[in-house]
C-alpha cells in the first residue's frame, strides 16, 4: 500500500516516491504540527524525557531502601499488604434454580 498513490479509487504504482515525500517534507511544511520531522522530535523528546524520569525515580528508590532501617519497614508493610486484596462491590444476584 505505501508503494501505490490512490486517488478516487485509482491506484498508481508510485514506488519510493511515498517516502521521499515524507523525508523531504514536500506535503507539509518541516515546523508543521503534521510534519514527519515535527513528530520525530516529539517522540524523541518524548522517549528521553521518560526514560530520565524512570531510571532517576528507580536510582532514587534502590538508594532509599539500601538503608536497613528502611528496608525493613518497607518489607513489613509489603507483607501485610499483600494479604488485603479488594473485593469488588456489586450487587449479587441470587438466581433460583428448580430443581427436578
Amino acid at each position: 500500500m505505501s508503494l501505490f498513490s490512490y486517488q478516487d479509487n485509482d491506484s498508481t504504482f508510485v514506488g519510493l516516491a511515498n517516502f521521499l515525500n515524507i523525508l523531504l517534507a514536500r506535503d507539509w511544511p518541516v515546523f508543521s504540527p503534521l510534519s514527519f520531522y515535527t513528530t520525530l522530535g516529539v517522540t524523541i523528546l518524548w522517549t528521553v524525557a521518560n526514560v530520565t524520569l524512570h531510571v532517576g525515580i528507580g536510582v532514587a528508590l534502590a538508594m532509599l531502601l539500601s538503608e536497613p532501617w528502611l528496608k525493613m519497614r518497607v518489607r513489613r508493610a509489603a507483607s501485610l499488604l499483600s494479604g488485603h486484596r479488594p473485593v469488588a462491590r456489586g450487587q449479587q444476584r441470587v438466581e433460583n434454580r428448580e430443581t427436578g
